[in-house]
């Protein structure tokens, strides 16, 4: 696994939104949030490529959309679907210090 730096890519909307929503789902500060998109490319890159597959599959699950509760089980499943998106949410909470 490549931990040095990649360039931070360049994000769609969906995925922000994605980033927005695994915040107020998780409990992440809203700055945090904004960290981890910028950082983003700081990931290593399985990290990275799996928190960019989670954001797709909660966007398909309309994640945003959902109650907070239904929110915290989805992001589990899909979380556990595969190493690269458990990989991914690791991403996500060593950029936030999510639980």
């Amino acid at each position: 696994m490549s931990t040095s730096p990649q360039p931070n890519a360049s994000l769609t909307d969906t995925q922000r939104a994605g980033i927005a929503a695994l915040a107020t789902t998780l409990g992440a500060p809203a700055c945090a949030a904004a960290d981890a998109a910028i950082a983003l490319g700081q990931l290593p890159h399985e990290q990275r490529t799996g928190l960019l597959q989670l954001l797709e599959a909660m966007d398909f699950l309309g994640l945003r959309h959902q109650p907070p509760h239904l929110r915290r089980t989805l992001v589990r499943i899909v979380e556990n679907t595969s190493p690269d998106t458990k990989a991914g949410m690791d991403g996500w909470r060593h950029l936030t210090n999510a639980p």
